[in-house]
């Protein structure tokens, strides 16, 4: 995970890697609504069409949230999903801010990882 912030705007990356194909993927970043917080885009490494994306506000977040369509594959690989917003001027704490990743390889195996934002 990785923050790019200037005084008025913010970059939260999430790296993710894996070591096999996945059949299934849906990578969910939460952007606390702190210091007037607005949503000014996302993008992600992999190929655009092999993804549904959506970023609505629910409750206290921003969630931006990629889902792997159907019959498509995730190659094994380092992959970056990142949103982009604008706050209010100065210093933003990215404590409220997580992401969880759901994921399901050609073998069957699911995997679930979590975490947040809050070291920068």
């Amino acid at each position: 995970m990785k923050v790019r912030s200037t005084a008025y705007w913010e970059q939260n990356d999430l790296a993710l890697r894996n070591a096999g194909p996945l059949t299934a993927l849906t990578v969910e970043v939460h952007v606390a609504l702190t210091g007037s917080v607005q949503q000014t885009g996302s993008w992600r490494t992999l190929p655009s069409d092999d993804f549904s994306v959506t970023i609505q506000q629910t409750g206290h977040s921003l969630v931006y949230r990629w889902v792997l369509k159907a019959g498509r594959t995730v190659s094994p690989g380092q992959h970056v999903f990142a949103v982009q917003f604008n706050h209010a001027t100065g210093t933003r704490s990215a404590a409220g801010d997580n992401y969880r990743v759901d994921a399901q390889g050609q073998a069957g195996g699911a995997v679930s990882v979590w975490g947040g934002f809050a070291g920068r």
